[in-house]
């Protein structure tokens, strides 16, 4: 793809970097340079050692004012900015949007570890990870889908307070950027069961958000309340639902079948209003889905739900 847009537009991935660093404030344009001269190595292990990099392109002087321009909201912007123009005409092809998600723009909100037990100049806290409970840090990172498969670009990456847990402060991170970038009505936000209780949604379906999570197939769900009888309190809630409980769940509203490409298919029921049990006045659609191989025997032992 690297080859195609290369030659399709004239332009080396290095010209098309050095015309995104000179439309840059130069404060911007330093700190851009800073984060390619880590990336790329040898290690530095003093900022001295930072400036003699092949490419650092300024004045030794200049380091520090960009590190001070990393806290200042401007240069930020501006690099945000220039990262989306980046990937618009370098890896334009790769910003179609995939079949299978049809007109949505996928944004996904998780969490992950950042080892460093030995740090010694910060609060130190334990992160989960794919390996279990470690010391060190949380990250927050909110990325976009641009292209099929894994292809997601972070757009903003946040270290998560010791002491804070990530879905609050995950909730919080996507909520502000929503009110620095907007959001549009074909974007939806995609994230795990750890995100799908009432305080985390909550904030971000205040600020207009369309959210896609998975929830635990031990939770519990209720269906709307009953029309007011006239007599005592009326009724916040209707009928518990519990999703480990086939019994308990009324005939869906709707279903689909969608064949997969490769063989089998997928079975989907949708609830069109269910409720929390913290949340009752905010109706939800819940969806169970089943995976089939080509065989016709299900993939997993259990459905997979999601609000």
């Amino acid at each position: 793809m690297r080859e195609t847009n290369q030659q399709a537009s004239g332009e080396s991935l290095h010209d098309l970097r050095q015309r995104v660093l000179q439309g840059l404030p130069r404060r911007a344009a330093v700190l851009v340079n800073m984060i390619d001269a880590l990336s790329v190595g040898p290690r530095a292990a003093t900022p001295s050692e930072l400036v003699l990099s092949p490419l650092w392109g300024f004045g030794s002087s200049t380091l520090y004012a960009g590190l001070r321009a990393g806290a200042e909201p401007a240069p930020v912007v501006a690099l945000r900015e220039a990262r989306l123009q980046w990937w618009e005409e370098w890896g334009g092809a790769m910003r179609d949007p995939p079949a299978e998600v049809g007109p949505w723009r996928v944004k996904v909100l998780d969490a992950t570890n950042y080892d460093r037990p030995k740090t010694r100049t910060v609060p130190l806290g334990y992160v989960h990870g794919v390996q279990g409970m470690k010391p060190g840090h949380g990250l927050s990172v909110l990325s976009e889908q641009v292209g099929p498969g894994s292809w997601y670009l972070p757009l903003e990456i946040g270290v998560i307070p010791v002491g804070q847990a990530p879905p609050q402060f995950g909730a919080a991170q996507v909520v502000a950027s929503v009110q620095r970038w907007g959001w549009q009505p074909e974007e939806i936000l995609a994230v795990d069961a750890a995100y799908t209780n009432a305080p985390t949604l909550r904030p971000m379906v205040a600020a207009g958000l369309n959210v896609l999570g998975r929830v635990s197939a031990t939770r519990v769900f209720y269906l709307p309340p009953p029309p007011y009888s006239g007599f005592g309190r009326p009724r916040v809630r209707g009928r518990k639902l519990k999703l480990s409980d086939q019994r308990t769940l009324p005939p869906p509203a709707d279903f689909q079948r969608v064949e997969k490409a490769e063989g089998g298919w997928h079975e989907i029921s949708q609830w069109a209003d269910v409720r929390m049990r913290q949340w009752p006045p905010q109706p939800l659609g819940l969806y169970r889905v089943w995976e089939y191989k080509a065989d016709g025997t299900p993939r997993y032992k259990r459905p997979l739900w999601v609000i």
